[in-house]
């Protein structure tokens, strides 16, 4: 049980950094053939956020599969409500840093709202999945 859970939470992570890896790269491609520098940053700022974010959510995840896995419908309530604050945070972090810019500030936040709404996606996709293959396979985690 243990060793299927390991594979899960390795497999998320390894699959979570492809995608921000993937994401990062195309905004830095775009980045150039724009020749749009500011967006660099926008981009670094979201690769970080949703590479911590995920990481705590792989390892909390893996936690509470093992001590507690018929919480795991709250958890996944939870965490995608603790990691939206974070998200917002930033977010209000970055509009105040430049209110200054208005044009800026909208790419900023157009920027982060997409790697979030994409890692939310895949997030909600490889859950489900893993939870309709453990109902399918009549096993808990």
């Amino acid at each position: 049980m243990k060793s299927s859970i390991d594979k899960t939470e390795r497999r998320y992570q390894k699959y979570s950094l492809w995608i921000i890896l993937g994401l990062t790269l195309l905004g830095l491609l775009i980045t150039q053939i724009t020749v749009r520098s500011f967006f660099i940053y926008p981009i670094i700022t979201s690769s970080l956020f949703c590479l911590i974010t995920s990481l705590c959510y792989g390892k909390a995840w893996k936690y509470i599969a093992l001590k507690s896995p018929s919480s795991l419908t709250k958890f996944y309530l939870s965490a995608s409500f603790v990691r939206m604050f974070l998200a917002l945070a930033v977010i209000i972090i970055g509009v105040f840093v430049l209110r200054h810019d208005r044009s800026s500030m909208i790419e900023f936040v157009g920027v982060f709202s997409g790697f979030y709404l994409f890692i939310m996606v895949f997030d909600n996709i490889y859950f489900f999945t893993v939870e309709k293959n453990n109902k399918i396979n009549n096993r808990k985690i």
